[in-house]
């Protein structure tokens, strides 16, 4: 049971692709508007050949349903033997050979054009050419189908398949329809996985092809393997996917990012050190990013929440990982410091600054304790004098119960308006018209005063 082959045999079993589709459906409806080259591009796995034989087999079909019938000869044959037994298709890989012919080549392009470009349909409406991978064809290749693109003649149609549109010329692609295929959202992967379970009479469990969509990444191909390696252990589990896949990376990331969120220093540079031996620091902190991309955003998770909870700034967190991923030559060994940055950022951003400013004052020690008064006396900023700030009173227990019971009104204002008033000059008199009382805030007097604090 081999379910690649398996393909969508109908437009509406097309998944993920709902711009792609609503695109050929319009121009099949409308074929005198269409051009002789369609160009599919996209990445990997996402349905672009399988789209080319649905369009294909509506080009061939010689009903009178646009889509394709699936009653004239044309689709009867393809429903019982399959578009390659159709007298009318030709799908040619640009990667391969024939023989010893190269498929990209020159002299291959012209005998395209010679036995199929020119000759008239025999079964279908016209004929249809596929070529995959066709970033593969070399310039010269590509000069051979330059003019028949251009002609209105559309009883020949050349379909182009590719997932690397910048190596095709834009001679080539101004000529040509081009349908862009997108990578599939998550949800709608598990939902196809779980359709073909179903129809195969597999037995699964969601979380296990939800993690199957997690790890594809919305390829629909690698998704589908997966599933029936998987299905050959018997049900779909959780653990039957791990045994396939190999999450240990991102498992370890998860650890690592917890500890981290948890201010657990040792455990976290210990993390980072085996995660760094485990693979290339680039591929470690994409990991990390991606796991905390899906703790800010997921939905409660006992593995992914307390991640973000412990590190909630996610402009800091986020900068920190774009630094690092776009520095080029990391060490392998540099992972521990990557855990030590984030590790910094724990804190409020007075906090950090005012961390930053006694590092500075002890010689560049590392400074991870202290109230902010106590950071600020051991560093203060320029300008002010370490017995101007504050010492915070200590408080006993009995002495705030003792406040909050002491019932004195008298100096209390209920009205906020009474307060105004009390505040106003007594040159005003009371025939002057009322007006809201201003908010007031205190601004430094003079140099001496004044707090300038550095970017982090």
């Amino acid at each position: 049971m081999n379910l690649l082959a398996q393909r969508p045999n109908e437009w509406n079993q097309v998944v993920g692709q709902a711009r792609a589709v609503t695109i050929l459906q319009a121009i099949l409806r409308n074929k005198h508007l269409m051009l002789r080259g369609f160009l599919f591009y996209g990445h990997l796995g996402v349905g672009k050949t399988t789209t080319a034989y649905l369009l294909s087999r509506a080009l061939l079909c010689s009903g009178k349903d646009p889509l394709g019938c699936g009653k004239c000869d044309s689709c009867l044959t393809i429903a019982e033997y399959g578009i390659d037994a159709h007298p009318d298709f030709k799908e040619i890989d640009a990667a391969g050979t024939n023989g010893t012919t190269p498929n990209s080549g020159v002299e291959a392009a012209r005998q395209i054009m010679e036995l199929w470009g020119t000759q008239t349909p025999i079964l279908g409406d016209r004929r249809v050419i596929v070529i995959d991978e066709a970033h593969n064809l070399s310039p010269e290749a590509w000069n051979v189908f330059l003019k028949p693109l251009e002609r209105g003649d559309t009883r020949t149609v050349f379909v182009y398949v590719s997932n690397q549109v910048d190596r095709i010329a834009g001679t080539i692609r101004s000529r040509c329809t081009q349908i862009p295929f997108e990578l599939v959202h998550q949800d709608t992967v598990v939902g196809l996985l779980a359709n073909i379970a179903n129809r195969n009479n597999i037995q699964y469990e969601l979380d296990a092809l939800r993690l199957i969509a997690r790890y594809t990444k919305g390829i629909i191909r690698n998704a589908v393997n997966i599933l029936g390696s998987a299905a050959a252990l018997g049900t779909v589990t959780k653990e039957n996917v791990k045994l396939i896949l190999d999450t240990s990376l991102e498992d370890l990331c998860i650890k690592l990012m917890q500890a981290i969120a948890a201010k657990d220093n040792k455990t976290a540079i210990r993390l980072a050190d085996d995660a760094g031996r485990k693979a290339r620091p680039p591929k470690v902190i994409e990991t990390m990013f991606s796991v905390y991309g899906r703790a800010v955003f997921a939905d409660p998770d006992p593995d992914l929440t307390p991640i973000y909870v412990g590190l909630p700034e996610t402009g800091d967190v986020t900068a920190l990982f774009i630094k690092w991923a776009t520095t080029a030559n990391l060490p392998s060994d540099i992972m521990p410091l990557v855990a030590y940055e984030l590790l910094k950022l724990h804190g409020s951003p007075a906090e950090r600054k005012a961390r930053q400013r006694a590092s500075r004052a002890q010689g560049g020690a590392t400074v991870t304790a202290g109230t902010i008064m106590e950071l600020m006396r051991a560093a203060p900023p320029e300008g002010v004098a370490p017995e101007d700030i504050p010492v915070p009173k200590q408080v006993s227990p009995e002495e705030v119960v003792a406040f909050l019971s002491d019932p004195v009104e008298d100096a209390l204002v209920s009205d906020p308006l009474e307060s105004g008033q009390m505040s106003l000059p007594q040159s005003q008199s009371e025939d002057e018209p009322q007006v809201n009382p201003e908010r007031h805030v205190f601004v430094p007097s003079g140099p001496e005063d004044e707090y300038v604090d550095e970017p982090m």
